[in-house]
């Protein structure tokens, strides 16, 4: 009797099989934190069900605002003469 042996891969893309959140939070947060600012576990609960090209853009997005806000808080105050 020939015996054939079967071979196969399971690839679990969404997470079904396998919570792999932890590691796309680890993977953002290091992400962010190259450019410059932080990322929550807060910010990262909003990018569930959000594919990924979108969640870079909310990323990049939320560092872009923490960046002005915090370069904004460092801008000398200026008095308008008359104001």
């Amino acid at each position: 009797m020939q015996h054939t042996q079967h071979i196969g891969c399971i690839f679990d893309l969404d997470g079904v099989l396998v919570d792999t959140a932890v590691y796309h939070y680890k993977a953002w947060k290091q992400l962010a934190n190259s450019l410059g600012f932080d990322f929550t576990q807060l910010q990262n609960e909003q990018l569930k069900g959000v594919n990924r090209i979108r969640s870079l853009e909310m990323i990049l997005n939320w560092g872009v605002f923490k960046n002005l806000w915090n370069k904004k808080k460092s801008w000398p105050i200026l008095k308008i003469p008359g104001t």
